[in-house]
């Protein structure tokens, strides 16, 4: 038996290397390339590109949480009304008019948290562009717009769990308890956990490929730039934390599986 899947394995081999091999010969060529071509940008332009971002960063920091927590706000509360309309329509018993109740929560939770992670992108520029640079009124709306960031977020989450604790009346946990997730995730029965368990693993999948990525971006960065190796030092550190807490997770559910 052994034997025979050892044969099905070299099989398996061969027929991946097929395509593996073109490919990775076209992703060398690929990578031969645009090495000449940050080479030639670094040379001709880059630091022109570079002073365009921060001049734009420098207007639009200082106004961008406001402006930007302020739209998602709006946006959310019109679609939580129209979805609230339809909580008090639904019969408990329509699945379709579920799925577009559903549908709608989901969406203010993505967008209002969107919106909370790039806040954090321009809370650290202001350190950059506002604080100790710019005028009284400045700073005052750049605060105002972080302040309005988390405060906006909070009550968003909180009126939209509560949503599908109205949908879903099983449903346990609130969104100002440290355990949220805890309480969550046992409220939630089988097949709400396997959708749980395969976006984490689909998401694990893109990050990986996301790291990928920046590490290109850093490298290349640095070559154009000269920042150093601190964006690339951090994208590793993150990296392994995902694989390591991944590895870990794995080989502790596998010892402890009624956990």
């Amino acid at each position: 038996m052994n034997e025979e899947k050892k044969l099905e394995n070299k099989k398996e081999d061969r027929k991946s290397l097929k395509l593996f091999i073109p490919i990775l010969l076209v992703a060398c060529l690929v990578g031969f390339l645009s090495g000449g071509f940050i080479y030639y940008l670094r040379d001709n332009g880059a630091g022109t590109i570079a002073e365009y971002f921060a001049n734009i960063f420098k207007i639009i920091t200082p106004y961008a949480n406001i402006v930007m927590n302020g739209i998602s706000i709006v946006v959310c509360v019109i679609i939580y009304s129209i979805a609230r309309k339809q909580m008090k329509a639904f019969d408990g018993e329509n699945e379709e008019q579920y799925k577009k109740i559903d549908s709608k929560l989901s969406v203010i939770l993505m967008i209002s948290n969107i919106t909370f992670i790039l806040s954090y992108f321009f809370m650290a520029a202001g350190f950059e562009y506002v604080l100790g640079v710019a005028g009284g009124v400045k700073v005052a709306l750049y605060m105002g717009g972080f302040l309005l960031a988390m405060a906006g977020n909070i009550i968003l989450q909180q009126v939209t769990i509560n949503g599908y604790k109205l949908l879903n009346p099983e449903k346990k946990g609130s969104v100002y308890s440290f355990d949220f997730n805890k309480q969550w995730t046992k409220s939630c029965d089988e097949a709400e956990l396997h959708n749980i368990y395969k976006a984490a693993y689909g998401s694990y999948k893109v990050t990986n490929v996301t790291f990928l990525v920046l590490w290109i971006v850093c490298i290349f960065g640095n070559i154009i730039w000269h920042f150093g190796l601190v964006p690339v030092t951090i994208v590793i550190i993150l990296w392994l934390v995902q694989f390591i807490s991944y590895m870990a997770y794995a080989a502790y559910y596998e010892k402890n599986p009624e956990k």
